[in-house]
């Protein structure tokens, strides 16, 4: 008998293909997929859900599911499955002990199997292990719960913000210090407690760092729980993924009030140090300038005498040497900063080492040195300021003489090589320690010697070689340690042939300010009288007043041509003075100069505002006053007559 199976054989491909298929499915999905019976007996598992168990799928299959899963994790499994053959779906995530794999974190999802008649005949599961995520999330908040204890105790404000600016976390210190509740300071609520100043100025800077992040500090005034504005910084770093993505910032906030207070009397000392120096400096200047102008009148009136002729020179740079020590004492920063301004003109090297031996003389004599002067045959001339230049070398010769035993040898050498000059100072004294040298010209950097007491500050060395820097130099140091002497070498660019200013040119021109009509106002009556005397032997017509008042009256009758001006008199001061003849004379050309002790910046600018035409330091050089006066309209009429029309005065 033959029976036609065709279409079975057909049925029957097209259920194994769709097996087949579906294996292929289940093989390649992101779960582990479980077909059950109702006597909890696999009936299909996908090749992950074998592997996990280091098992083949048809070794499953047909087994219960407590000998694949083990008695402990089929205790904690069955509930779910009996609610799944019960007809009820379950859902769930727990931790499991498995006796093959340990402890697993398990997302499970069971579906009833019901048929046609509502018979449940199993049930389909699908499992995710996710503990690799619960350890994430676990490793995360316990992350989280450090951060925010740190936060909580950390003696500066913690905050997080979102990609839009939001405030999303405040650690406790802010509610502790404003007062303001943790709820209430989150989004933007905070800025309630910004000074109403600071308010939109913060505002702005958050909002451009949700648009541009970038790493800042902001400093602004916050109210406390007191009631009363407290300074802080914040600074503010912005958040990223590990692919780069923008996440928000994290930023602290420290109290910087006491700090804030600290530097405002800083600078109320620095202003009340610079008016200090400033009245300090005035007050010297006033003695300096009958100083310089008797230096001045001893020199034309001894007419080129040989024996007084050094004493004078002597006298004039001594005088000029604290000139500059009172301009240096106006500006005391410069000295921190090395911003000294150099008077440079074409000075001999013989002159330059004569000053600075001049200058240490004392020292070196006081300990009883032997000082050895080696100068080059034909003359050396530099391009510098003389004073700087001495400067220099006496603060190497004060060095060597100090660090030196007493009975010591010095020795100042100079070599002239390709377009340099190399001066050394050298010594037999106590030496240096090796490991000090690369830091013996820092600021305030003071060597511990044996035996040694005269320190100093530490700023002698570190400035001299400031100043060579300026001069286009170098200054270096060499030793071969404790005991065995020290060399100092200055090295310098030579300028080109000069010559020795004669006594005769030094002397001033009688016929720059010839018959030249200047009124002299100053209460110091020394200053007054010496400059007079100077400017009468320069061939000027002079006359003195001692006092504001009084200057009004002397300068109506006398219609003089140039007024030198102090502005420190008591009762009316320089200023008022040149206030009232500009407006009382308005007529007059005449040139009102500022002769004064007060050379700030302010000063000067008030002295413009006053009606000043020019503004000069006491004490003046005789020179830049010359060549101020020379400059200066040289009719010797009255300058009233261009306008009144009046005939000049005899």
């Amino acid at each position: 008998a033959l029976t036609d199976i065709t279409e079975r054989k057909r049925w029957e491909q097209a259920i194994r293909d769709s097996e087949e298929q579906l294996r292929f499915v289940t093989d390649h999905a992101p779960a582990l997929i479980v077909h059950c019976g109702a006597d909890m007996r696999y009936k299909f598992v996908n090749a992950p859900y074998a592997k996990r168990y280091r098992m083949r799928p048809d070794e499953i299959v047909g087994k219960h599911i407590e000998e694949v899963v083990g008695k402990s994790a089929f205790k904690r499994l069955r509930p779910h499955v009996e609610a799944a053959l019960g007809g009820q779906r379950a859902e769930f995530e727990e931790r499991i002990v498995y006796d093959a794999l340990g402890p697993r974190w398990i997302s499970g999802f069971y579906v009833p199997q019901v048929e046609a008649d509502g018979r449940v005949s199993g049930y389909f599961a699908a499992i995710h292990d996710v503990t690799r995520r619960r350890a994430a999330e676990e490793a995360l908040r316990e992350s989280e719960e450090r951060f925010r204890n740190m936060a909580d105790h950390a003696p500066v404000t913690i905050w997080v913000s979102e990609p839009d600016g939001r405030c999303s976390y405040m650690s406790k210190t802010w509610q502790d210090f404003t007062g303001q509740a943790p709820e209430e300071s989150l989004g933007f609520g905070w800025l309630a407690c910004v000074h109403p100043e600071d308010r939109d100025r913060i505002a702005e800077i958050r909002a451009v760092q949700a648009r541009e992040p970038q790493a800042s500090r902001n400093e602004y005034r916050l109210l406390t729980r007191r009631r009363d504005y407290r300074w802080v910084v914040d600074s503010v770093v912005p958040r990223t993924s590990p692919s780069g993505e923008f996440l928000g910032c994290i930023g602290s906030i420290v109290d910087i009030t006491e700090r804030k207070q600290m530097e405002e009397a800083l600078r109320d000392a620095d202003r009340r140090k610079d008016e200090f120096l400033a009245t300090l400096s005035h007050e010297l200047r006033n003695p300096l300038a009958p100083l310089r102008s008797s230096v001045e009148l001893l020199r034309l009136t001894t007419d080129g005498d040989a024996e007084s002729e050094p004493i004078l020179d002597m006298m004039d740079r001594q005088v000029n040497h604290l000139v500059r020590l009172v301009d240096d004492l106006l500006e005391m920063s410069r000295i921190s900063r090395g911003t000294f301004e150099l008077r440079k003109e074409r000075v001999g090297l013989g002159s330059v080492v004569a000053n600075a031996i001049e200058t240490s003389a004392p020292l070196i004599q006081a300990a009883a040195h032997t000082l050895v002067v080696s100068l080059p045959d034909e003359p050396v001339w530099l391009d510098g300021d003389p004073v700087r230049l001495a400067q220099i070398l006496s603060n190497l010769l004060n060095n060597a003489a100090k660090y030196t035993s007493a009975g010591g040898e010095i020795a100042l050498d100079t070599q002239c090589e390709d377009g340099v000059v190399a001066i050394a100072v050298k010594d037999n004294g106590r030496g240096i320690a090796i490991d000090m040298l690369p830091r013996l010209f820092e600021m305030f950097s003071r060597e511990s010697r044996v035996g040694a007491s005269e320190g100093g500050l530490g700023i002698g060395l570190a400035l001299s070689r400031r100043l060579a820097e300026m001069h286009g130099g170098t200054i270096v140091a060499e030793s071969q340690g404790p005991g065995r002497g020290s060399v100092f070498t200055v090295r310098l660019p030579r300028a080109g042939s000069g010559a020795d200013e004669p006594t005769q040119q030094r002397r001033a021109r009688l016929d720059a300010i010839a018959r030249k009509r200047i009124l002299v106002v100053d209460d110091n009556v020394d200053a007054a009288d010496s400059l007079g005397m100077l400017l009468r032997l320069l061939g000027a017509e002079v006359r003195v007043a001692r006092n504001g008042p009084e200057a009004i009256d002397v300068f109506a009758s006398y219609e003089p041509c140039v007024v030198l001006l102090d502005i420190g008199m008591p009762g009316m001061d320089g200023y008022e003075v040149a206030r009232r003849l500009r407006t009382s004379f308005p007529e007059c050309d005449a040139k009102i100069v500022a002769l004064t002790g007060w050379g700030q910046e302010d000063d000067r600018r008030r002295a413009r505002d006053a009606g000043f035409d020019h503004h000069l330091i006491k004490p003046a050089n005789v020179a830049a006053l010359r060549a101020l006066l020379a400059s200066l309209d040289s009719e010797t009429e009255s300058p009233f007559a261009s306008r009144s029309g009046a005939a000049a005065r005899p």
